[in-house]
């Protein structure tokens, strides 16, 4: 798994100094979908790289509508980290829905 994203799994966040009282169930909601969406994709993630040149569309698109399904509630329990993650997951993503990138260990590292 990408280092970036276990650093944000294990992330703690002070729920002291959330916007409103509501934030609190908000982000625990968050943190349970996004989990489970990171569970759901991380296999996906490992075949998208194993299969190098040999890219599976519907594998990318499936991860790339995971990614985007956390950036906007990321972004509006002001989670900048998560949101700029998933941002930089989705130019990762495009480009090699393009082909542009072919995916391997280095794509996803970077650590």
């Amino acid at each position: 798994m990408n280092c970036g994203l276990h650093r944000l799994i294990n992330l703690k966040l002070p729920l002291d100094e959330l916007m409103f009282e509501g934030d609190a169930e908000l982000l625990r909601d968050f943190v349970v979908e996004a989990n489970e969406g990171l569970a759901e994709i991380e296999s996906d993630l490992l075949a998208i790289e194993e299969a190098g040149a040999d890219i599976d569309s519907d594998l990318v698109n499936k991860v790339f509508r995971a990614i985007i399904r956390s950036k906007g509630p990321a972004g509006f329990l002001a989670l900048k980290a998560v949101e700029q993650l998933s941002h930089s997951m989705e130019n990762v993503l495009s480009l090699i829905r393009s082909r542009t990138l072919i995916p391997t260990d280095r794509s996803w590292t970077g650590c």
